[in-house]
C-alpha cells in the first residue's frame, strides 16, 4: 500500500506509483474478446504430458475451458506423484478438470446462469473415457488413487 501523501511525495513513491502505471498501460493492451456468435455453453478439454518434467519424471495436467469461443478458465500444473503410465496421467488431468467443472457450475449458479446440462468436459485418450465411463475399476486401473474415482459421481 501508498502512504497517504499529500503534497509531496518521497521519490520511492514516485518511481513505484510510475512502475505501476507503465504496467497498467501495457496490461490495457491485452483482454479477452468474447463473441455473441460462439457457444455460449461452457465446455473444457483436458491433457496430461506424461513423465514432461525430465528431473523427476512428474507429469503435466492441464484443461482449458471456453464461453463463446473465449477461454475463460485454465490451469497447467505438475502433477504430485510419478505416473506409470499415459492413462493415469490424462486420468489425473481430467479429474484436475471435473473439479473446475464444479466450481464453474458454483460460478454460474451464484450469478443466477444455472445449468439444465452437464457441461462437457473433452479428452482425447480413449483409455481414460472408457475407465470413466465404467462404474468399476478394471485390472489395469486399480492402481489409481481412490479419490479420483470422485469423477464418477459427477459424470452422466
Amino acid at each position: 500500500m501508498f502512504p497517504l501523501v499529500s503534497r509531496t511525495p518521497c521519490p520511492q513513491c514516485l518511481h513505484t506509483l510510475k512502475h505501476i502505471f507503465a504496467c497498467t498501460n501495457c496490461i490495457c493492451k491485452y483482454c479477452l474478446f468474447y463473441s455473441a456468435t460462439g457457444n455460449l455453453f461452457p465446455h473444457g478439454f483436458v491433457d496430461a504430458d506424461l513423465a514432461s518434467d525430465a528431473s523427476d519424471q512428474k507429469s503435466i495436467s492441464s484443461y482449458t475451458f471456453l464461453v463463446a469461443s473465449c477461454t475463460f478458465s485454465w490451469s497447467s500444473k505438475k502433477q504430485q506423484s510419478v505416473t506409470s503410465s499415459t492413462m493415469e496421467a490424462e486420468y489425473h488431468a481430467v479429474h484436475m478438470g471435473s473439479l473446475n467443472v464444479l466450481w464453474i457450475r458454483q460460478l454460474f449458479k451464484q450469478i443466477n446462469i444455472p445449468f439444465t446440462t452437464p457441461l462437457p468436459l473433452y479428452c482425447n485418450n480413449q483409455a481414460v473415457i472408457a475407465t470413466v465411463k465404467a462404474k468399476q475399476a478394471h485390472q489395469h486401473s486399480k492402481h489409481i488413487n481412490i479419490k479420483f474415482h470422485l469423477i464418477h459421481e459427477h459424470i452422466e
